[in-house]
């Protein structure tokens, strides 16, 4: 049996009372280490670090600070590969353990930061000092702004930090062109901040230039790197026999019972339910304004809307038409007598005067 894990509390290192508890490797189950905080007084580790570690600390300068926290990153990183050997015994790959190990490496050294009087020497916007360490520069104006950060040539992601939305806007259309991700952080949303390196699946992370020229793979568009795109030129009929997605154009099954009620196995493309046909009617139109709140004047002021020319009376609501055309076994507006938008809707959603062939983009596998 293994040793408990000693602790470093009130300046000096401590053994645990007790065996402590095992802590096991994710495959073999072997017992790598003990950990225990027992016997560990934390009222008195408290204690020392306001009476002790706090004035220590607020002794030193912000540079001395500084460079404490270089040293610390320093010496962790000349042992990273029994770092690595160790974070790979709790069951994470190389490529997992390099991003946690380094990345927290990285997190002390980016608060040993370096200050620049010359924004004008190369070194800080040619020099990748991959820790990150980062390099303060000061600037006079927005565009001074645009035009330091686009020395870099390209970087994969960058944070703004303003309460100024004016500022906030011309840095971001100003850096848009030489990032491929950027996070503007805010009074309201930089508590709940995780740091620009944390990028969610569906965002861009890559970025132009010396940030690779392109995007990092993830979530769907990891998947989509791999898939070949393929546009399809065939009648509603092919396309949806191809896709395996119902296109406009294709024949619809409407006596094999409603769709809902039908279990997976019995479900095919193209099947639907047809209702009606049932005239929209003014009670219509006033029933959904009232339930939506949607008023506007075309709807519900006869006269106003036969003054405009483009509707020549009151209309239906879209949603409303919709909702009654879908159901029409023959296919035209079921808004008779009303004319206007309704109409102009269901002409611009029918099949007559659409591109011919009809068309759709497939992904595929690339073989």
């Amino acid at each position: 049996m293994t040793a408990a894990l000693r602790s470093y509390v009130s300046g000096k290192w401590t053994d645990p009372a007790g065996e402590g508890k095992p802590v096991l490797d994710a495959v073999t189950g072997e017992e790598v280490a003990r950990v225990s905080s027992a016997g560990i007084d934390m009222g008195a580790a408290l204690d020392y670090g306001r009476r002790a570690g706090g004035p220590a600390l607020r002794e030193l300068t912000f540079h001395q600070r500084a460079a404490l926290l270089k040293s610390l990153g320093t010496a962790l990183r000349e042992h990273r590969q029994e770092l690595y050997a160790l974070s790979a015994r709790t069951g994470a790959t190389l490529g997992d353990s390099k991003f946690d190990i380094d990345g927290g490496i990285g997190v002390l050294l980016s608060y040993a930061s370096l200050v620049s009087d010359d924004a004008d020497r190369p070194e800080p916007h040619q020099v990748e000092a991959f820790g990150p360490v980062s390099t303060i520069l000061s600037f006079s104006g927005t565009d001074e702004v645009i035009e330091l950060a686009a020395r870099g040539r390209g970087s994969l992601a960058g944070s703004i930090v303003t309460a100024d939305t004016g500022f906030a806007r011309e840095v971001v259309l100003g850096l848009a062109p030489w990032h491929g991700r950027l996070l503007v952080l805010d009074r309201e949303d930089a508590a709940e901040a995780t740091g620009h390196g944390s990028p969610l699946p569906v965002l861009v992370h890559g970025g132009p230039g010396r940030a690779g020229g392109g995007e990092e793979t993830g979530g769907i568009r990891g998947v989509l790197h791999h898939m070949q795109r393929t546009a399809v030129q065939a009648s509603p009929r092919v396309l949806s026999a191809v896709t395996g997605r119902w296109v406009p154009g294709t024949e619809r099954t409407a006596d094999g019972g409603h769709p809902f009620r039908k279990p997976l196995a019995e479900l095919r493309i193209g099947d639907a339910v047809v209702a009606g046909p049932r005239q929209v009617t003014l009670a219509d139109i006033e029933h959904f304004a009232a339930f939506t709140g949607d008023t506007f004047y075309a709807h519900m002021d006869e006269e106003g809307a036969r003054a405009n020319p483009f509707f020549d009376g009151r209309v239906a609501h879209g949603e409303v038409r919709w909702d009654a055309d879908v159901t029409n076994q023959d296919g035209k507006s079921v808004a008779a007598g009303l004319r206007g938008q309704s109409d102009i809707a269901a002409r611009a959603s029918g099949d007559s005067g659409s591109t011919w062939p009809p068309s759709t983009t497939i992904d595929c596998p690339v073989m």
